[in-house]
């Protein structure tokens, strides 16, 4: 995934310009002094977990330059404001350079539905760049940036698409903000 490959995706979607003000928009709304709280969930990939199923068939492979339109093309001058910042934060997330993106895809529709970003510990400048978060070890990994397209909410996507068993880590970091309730929701 590139920060190209974000530029050109942005034909089909809000400007440039458009963007940057619904990202101050997003800022404006939090004050002048904001405080955000994440939580750190731990899952030990040594003991078997059986994921939920989703209500719809999925695949999962790794996110691709193509995926990027089905994912985050939606969100448009149209959408609600905390739509438009989701969609904002995951492009911005591409443009610092994140790599190790996973997409789930609806089998009915080879439509992308689902995307999450998997990050190891090769991935540690970029996540010392972005702050908040730890570094991470030999064989541990952090999910981020969890996101799924307004019409797949509510089919048990995210839980069912099982992305960190992409890699072979140990321990599995992932991080939600108290603000993302739906993200601790199982």
């Amino acid at each position: 995934m590139t920060a190209h490959a974000v530029e050109l995706d942005r034909g089909a979607g809000p400007s440039r310009i458009a963007e940057l003000a619904t990202r101050l928009a997003g800022r404006w709304k939090l004050g002048l002094r904001a405080e955000l709280t994440r939580y750190g969930l731990l899952r030990d990939l040594t003991h078997n977990f059986a994921a939920p199923g989703a209500k719809i068939p999925l695949a999962v492979r790794p996110l691709a330059d193509r995926d990027l339109p089905a994912l985050f093309g939606h969100a448009g001058p149209e959408s609600d404001l905390a739509e438009r910042l989701e969609v904002a934060w995951r492009r911005a997330f591409i443009e610092k350079g994140a790599r190790g993106g996973f997409v789930a895809i609806d089998e009915r529709t080879a439509t992308p539905c689902y995307a999450q970003w998997l990050l190891s510990p090769r991935d540690n400048a970029l996540i010392k760049k972005l702050g908040g978060f730890p570094p991470l070890a030999d064989g541990e990994a952090l999910l981020e940036n969890a996101y799924t397209p307004p019409a797949y909410r509510g089919l048990g996507v995210m839980a069912a698409a099982e992305i960190i068993q992409h890699i072979g880590a140990r321990p599995n970091v992932s991080l939600a903000g108290l603000a993302r309730q739906n993200s601790l929701t199982v």
